[in-house]
């Protein structure tokens, strides 16, 4: 029991009633909330109780009894508030604040529509503010609901101040039928029949698509939710396809009825039809004629708009497709197996998805929902069998273990592959670092072998090549050197030359199985690369260079492995040995004779080494040939990733044949666990899927290696002897055809799952080729665009070819108008120098005059002065006048220093003329300089 303040409006703190929460032990239990008024409180007025309750927490207790205060306050004071737990989240205050001990209690409340509506209730989200004494009591009543909905320690925000739990997400299924109907004669449709999960269609017939919708409303409580709009199907061949790769279809129509009015709930269902035309969809898979074992996959997609959910939902719908032709014969068949259904026969395909929904509210308070995940059932299922897969991969991975070794992690696109599909050739990545000791070792053993004597191989290199594998920068030399490639270069290389020039009858076979070998590689990934093209005259070589055997299927595969280690003619010098000398090629001879003769030595070794695996496989009866055949032909090399693959090749070109029993012992005894748990399509399924992605890690390949070396098979020659010993006995003609039919079924078989996985690849292609149509595509726009641009480079050069003659035309005119004003500038240059001359002349006649008179005065005023100085009068006369002449001379002097003065002006006004005129002469001269440099630029002479 805590004390519970509420804060209002004006942030003032009123003590109100103690309040006791009563938490259940189950979380669909309720939570009970109880305002206790005591002695000390019943003081206060009920009324003046309710309204600060009310006030502070109006909308929450209006939602709880609407429009009814008596309610209300009984329910208070009286009543005790009841929250269902999954309707009711905690968050409390951040701590270190003022609101550290406050805890809001949120709870979902629904509100009918009224009933012509026919719409959900409305939901609200409201909450209760309670502050509490301290903020330990808030952590207390956090503790309790965390325990209360299971969350634990590691699953816990990184803020402890929530209760985050799942209590707000829903869950909704819709059931969904799905059937196709053919149009028989004009306004006239049939349903196509689907028999083991197939439906059989007929080409060029225009279909239309029904799906009916209908909500589960029996096993899951939760609103029922309506489709309010359909705004497209699409279709598209081939599974597990991507979005921009699905064709939409024509939508007719989307209703809606009750199938079963009686029905509590009534459980409305929602059909919409789509028109399904052959001729307006690009791709020819699903108009195109199946064999007859064969099937194709399509895909159907419908996106709705649901009720109250924000996000459009995509439907997802697979399923396979027999196609048979139109013709009257198959027509009639057609027709007449669809007079032969009965009422209980499979019409539609049933998928339910399943919804996980969050309740949320959206900005204007309405309750929504978004979605969190949508699978349909199919899907549900394939998720339980891959994490199925994935545990037993993980135990065969540690129990394969020995001295608790760690493994490498796979990479993280390999960890999300989809366990479903088999792993495609050429993946995996090979340990290209070596360290520097090793390096040295290999050279050593490398000087210490003798080339002449290729047989005689260096004591060392069958210890190494075991225990770690050859480097790989060191393999195309070292494999060449075991299989003794050297002695038959000079005979068989010419003859190769020849041989890729020369018509081959297996040139089809060869390109088909081109384009699916090494499909993981990036170097034999796109179609006519440099490496599918060596890869092509090499299978084409050697069909022509082995007559006998010609080209067969499989062998691209290890011709692929040579070729990623080496040259081109190389690769076809170690192939030539590998079939010959290591006696490949007669796994292939007398209808694959000694291949039957490996399985024997197979299945002898398996029940000698691993009786109870070999037992299983006689219960379900599973034969090597079964699933060692590719193992055997193509060295591992179809299935398995290329680290497992080259390590495989090193101790082959060792070893010889032998290695591959080895190799095929260690692999059943490091699967035998998971074997014996596995039935037939298990088992099968485990061959081709799930064997080859466990080796993917360097550690799990090296365990396989280090356990099938040690594996005894010298018994294997004594069950050759015996096998063969055994078909001498047996040589019933009878017995020999119904073998080889039993085996041509087992191919069948084979060749069936081989076609599924074409199907794949096939639609692989089909992707690809779309990509390449819309890099075609966007490469003729980036062309309209370059020719736009170069249509716009034209316009701007002619434009710029006419600014060049206007120019052109004003340099012309500018030297014109140059050439007249130099031409003035150096008349009125010349002009001035004339005058100048003419000024320094006039001076110099008058300074001559001066210089004479000055002469002659002084000469007279001595002759003067000696004729008075006798006459006393005539001497103060003179005085008088030389006084007088004094003060004359000291004005004229006066007057000769102002006219110095102007003398000196007009000496300072020339030297500025004759600045003036050398400046002039400067700037002439740099502007003849620079119109001659500018002309020069322009490729114009300066008197053009």
């Amino acid at each position: 029991m805590h004390q519970l303040k509420v804060n209002h409006e004006l942030n003032t703190s009123i003590d109100l009633p103690q309040i006791m929460i009563n938490i259940p032990h189950t979380i669909n239990d309720f939570v009970r909330i109880d305002f206790v008024v005591d002695e000390s409180r019943k003081r206060m007025e009920n009324e003046e109780l309710f309204s600060i309750i009310r006030k502070c927490n109006e909308e929450f207790f209006d939602h709880l009894h609407p429009n009814d205060e008596q309610t209300v306050r009984d329910s208070l004071l009286i009543h005790p508030i009841r929250i269902l737990v999954n309707q009711l989240f905690l968050y409390r205050g951040q701590l270190n604040t003022p609101v550290e001990r406050c805890l809001t209690m949120t709870t979902i409340f629904s509100q009918p529509s009224p009933p012509q509506t026919g719409k959900l209730q409305n939901r609200y989200q409201q909450c209760l503010i309670a502050q509490f004494e301290s903020p330990a009591q808030v952590t207390d009543v956090l503790n309790v609901f965390r325990k209360l909905h299971g969350i634990m320690n590691q699953f816990q925000p990184l803020s402890t101040n929530t209760v985050i739990s799942r209590v707000n997400e829903f869950k909704v299924v819709m059931n969904a039928e799905v059937e196709i109907q053919e149009e028989i004669t004009e306004g006239k449709w049939q349903t196509c029949p689907r028999e083991k999960d197939c439906f059989k269609i007929r080409t060029n017939v225009d279909k239309r698509i029904i799906i009916n919708l209908q909500q589960d409303l029996t096993h899951h409580n939760f609103p029922m939710i309506r489709i309010e709009r359909c705004f497209g199907m699409l279709l598209s061949p081939g599974r597990n396809v991507s979005p921009n790769q699905m064709v939409a279809i024509g939508l007719n129509s989307m209703s809606s009825s009750v199938p079963n009015p009686e029905s509590t709930p009534t459980q409305p269902q929602w059909q919409i039809v789509a028109s399904w035309i052959p001729t307006e969809i690009d791709s020819d898979h699903l108009n195109t004629e199946t064999t007859r074992n064969s099937r194709v996959y399509f895909t159907i997609a419908l996106d709705l708009i649901l009720e109250n959910i924000e996000e459009p939902i995509r439907f997802i719908f697979e399923s396979k497709a027999k196609i048979i032709p139109t013709s009257i014969s198959a027509t009639e068949k057609f027709l007449k197996n669809l007079a032969n259904l009965s009422k209980n026969s499979q019409r539609f395909m049933h998928e339910s998805f399943s919804l996980i929904v969050r309740q949320r509210p959206d900005m204007h308070g309405r309750c929504i929902y978004e979605v969190i995940s949508c699978l349909s059932s199919t899907q549900i299922a394939m998720q339980k069998q891959r994490l199925s897969l994935q545990l037993n991969l993980n135990k065969i991975s540690e129990s394969s273990k020995e001295n608790s070794t760690p493994s490498s992690p796979l990479p993280e696109e390999e960890q999300h592959e989809d366990s479903d599909e088999p792993l495609q050739s050429g993946s995996g990545s090979v340990r290209r670092e070596c360290s520097q000791n090793e390096i040295q070792a290999w050279h050593n053993i490398m000087e210490k072998w003798n080339k002449e004597n290729l047989s005689v191989r260096p004591r060392q290199l069958a210890s190494m090549t075991r225990r770690a594998g050859i480097p790989q920068a060191l393999r195309p030399e070292i494999w060449q050197l075991l299989s003794r490639a050297h002695e038959i270069e000079e005979k068989i290389l010419p003859k190769y030359k020849l041989f890729v020039t020369q018509e081959s009858p297996y040139e089809s076979i060869i390109l088909r199985d081109i384009s699916r070998t090494f499909t993981a590689h990036e170097k034999f990934r796109d179609s006519g690369s440099e490496q599918q093209e060596s890869l092509f005259r090499i299978c084409k070589a050697y069909s022509n260079y082995d007559a006998e055997i010609g080209y067969c299927q499989g062998l691209s595969y290890l011709i692929a492995a040579l070729l990623l280690n080496m040259p081109e003619e190389q690769a076809f010098l170690v192939l030539v040995q590998i079939m010959y000398r290591y006696g490949l090629r007669d796994l292939f001879k007398s209808g694959l004779e000694n291949l039957h003769c490996k399985f024997y030595q197979l299945e002898r070794l398996l029940d000698e080494q691993i009786p109870e695996l070999y037992c299983h496989f006689i219960d379900l009866h599973i034969e090597a040939h079964m699933y060692a055949s590719q193992w055997f032909l193509t060295l591992f090399t179809t299935k398995f990733p290329l680290n497992v693959v080259f390590r495989i090749i090193d101790l082959f070109l060792l070893d010889e044949m032998d290695v591959i029993l080895q190799i095929a012992l260690g692999l059943l005894q490091m699967s035998k666990n998971d074997l014996l748990a596995l039935d037939f399509e298990g088992v099968m399924k485990y061959f081709r899927v799930t064997l080859p992605k466990i080796y993917r890690v360097d550690d799990s390949a090296g365990e396989l290696i280090r356990k099938s070396i040690k594996i005894n098979v010298k018994k294997a020659k004594k069950y050759e002897a015996q096998y063969k010993e055994w078909r001498e006995k047996n040589r019933d003609p009878l017995e020999i055809l119904q073998t080889e039919n039993k085996r041509l079924m087992q191919t069948v078989a084979r060749l069936e799952q081989e076609n599924d996985d074409q199907a794949s690849e096939l639609l692989g292609l089909c992707q690809s080729k779309l990509r390449m149509k819309t890099e075609v595509d966007r490469a003729e726009d980036k062309a309209d665009t370059l020719n736009s641009l170069l249509l716009q480079t034209r316009t701007k050069l002619v434009d710029s070819e006419d600014d060049r003659k206007q120019l052109d035309e004003e340099l012309k005119n500018l030297k014109d108008k140059y050439r007249h004003e130099i031409d003035r500038f150096e008349l009125e240059a010349k002009n001035d120098r004339k005058i100048i001359e003419e000024y320094k002349q006039i001076c110099r006649n008058y300074q001559e005059k001066y210089e004479n008179c000055r002469e002659a005065s002084s000469r007279m005023m001595e002759r003067i002065l000696n004729e008075i100085k006798t006459c006393h009068d005539c001497t103060e006369i003179v005085s008088k006048i030389f006084r007088h002449s004094e003060t004359e001379d000291s004005i004229d002097q006066n007057n000769q220093c102002s006219n110095g003065e102007q003398q000196e002006e007009q000496d300072q006004a020339k030297q500025e003329l004759y600045r003036r005129i050398v400046d002039l002469e400067s700037e002439l001269i740099k502007t003849k300089i620079a119109l001659a440099e500018s002309e020069d630029r322009n490729g114009v002479g300066f008197y053009d």
